[in-house]
Formats: structure tokens, sequence, C-alpha cells
């Protein structure tokens, strides 16, 4: 696989998930699936974990107060915030990644802000 080829050789990969109709238009391609796709794949050569940036500091119970994340979400845990109306529209398609690439061999998702990559706030989807 050329991606695994280019981190073995200490570069970092950029995808830009664009596509086009191949007539010029270009397509705004699902950026979470795509991410989940290459990280299942790599997940089969190199441990792999697989963190979602976005504006929000993670999966919130309330989404007007950034202190509400949730710091781990199970697949029960899941199903019952979408019962609630706590995970609705974009966050759905999201957070089934994450867990379609947990199931597939990712060892570990995260969804966070950028400015927290390192840190431990954000939220840890588990099987």
């Amino acid at each position: 696989m050329f991606i695994k080829l280019l981190i073995e050789n200490g570069y970092t990969p950029v995808i830009a998930p664009i596509s086009h109709d191949k007539k010029g238009l270009l397509l705004n391609t699902n950026a979470d699936t795509v991410a989940s796709v290459l990280a299942v794949e790599m997940s089969k050569f190199l441990p792999t974990s697989l963190t979602y940036c976005f504006e929000l500091p993670g999966v919130m119970k309330d989404i007007k107060d950034l202190a509400s994340v949730i710091p781990h979400i199970t697949s029960s845990d899941y199903e019952n915030l979408k019962s609630l109306g706590i995970v609705v529209e974009g966050m759905i398609p999201k957070i089934d990644n994450c867990f379609d690439a947990i199931q597939k061999g990712v060892k570990e998702v995260k969804i966070c802000h950028a400015l927290n990559l390192n840190t431990t706030i954000g939220t840890v989807i588990q099987e």
C-alpha cells in the first residue's frame, strides 16, 4: 500500500477527499467515510488510531455547553443518545463511521477539536 510506504519513510500523507464527475465538476466526498476506510485499510498493516477533528471539543450532551463533552461512547450509549435526541444530524454518520472502523480493526477512535489532539479532551468511541 502506497500510504504505508510513505509513513514508513517518514512522510505524513495528506488526503483531500474531493472527487469529480469526469466533466470538471468537483464533488464533496464525505471526509469521515474516507478517513474511516483509510484507517481500516492501514490497520491491516500497522496499529491504527483514527481521530476526527471538528469545531467542537467532542460529542456533547448539550450543544450549547462546551463543558458537556461525553468522554466515552459505547454502542449501547450511542443508541440511547440517538433516542434521546442528543446525537443527531451530521453526528450520526460520523459516529457510525467510528463504530465501523473499530469493528474492522482500528484500535481507537476519538472525536475532538483539532486543538485537543494530544489531550484527554474529546470523546473516545469504544465497542
